[in-house]
């Protein structure tokens, strides 16, 4: 249970970064983030239909998950992102309650549904062997 609500918490805190203004030496790590992000999605041949259904569920997400976080927390997530600090020390600096973590469950449950009812059965495959290739590593 606990490791994953550090993925979903991990994930929140991808979408934040991916979304959230951020200092300007933390910027080249959002970009380098980003650009990973983008080449696992191109290797998924993804259709334009695809590609404007993964954004606009992306769009759903990061606004579910703005509400869940208070404004204290994404001030304490973005400060830790631009003094350096990796996504996954910034989520460890927040406080999340029991509350907090059952509805970024249920968000994140949510999003990878819906992420997978608009992939073909071959791009589900090569995104399972593309996240166990990444295991381990830290993007």
């Amino acid at each position: 249970m606990k490791l994953k609500f550090f993925s979903v918490i991990l994930s929140i805190a991808t979408i934040t970064v991916l979304t959230a203004p951020i200092a300007a030496n933390a910027q080249s790590n959002r970009q380098q983030f980003r650009q990973r992000y983008q080449d696992a999605l191109s290797n998924l041949n993804l259709t334009s239909e695809q590609q404007a259904q993964l954004q606009q569920i992306g769009r759903e997400t990061r606004s579910q998950m703005q509400t869940i976080l208070t404004p204290a927390q994404r001030e304490t997530f973005q400060s830790s992102i631009a003094s350096g600090k990796s996504i996954q020390q910034a989520v460890r600096s927040i406080d999340f309650s029991p509350s907090q973590k059952s509805k970024a469950l249920s968000i994140m449950q949510s999003h990878r549904q819906k992420v997978q009812n608009i992939l073909t059965e071959e791009q589900r495959q090569q995104l399972r062997q593309q996240m166990r290739s990444r295991r381990g590593r830290r993007w």
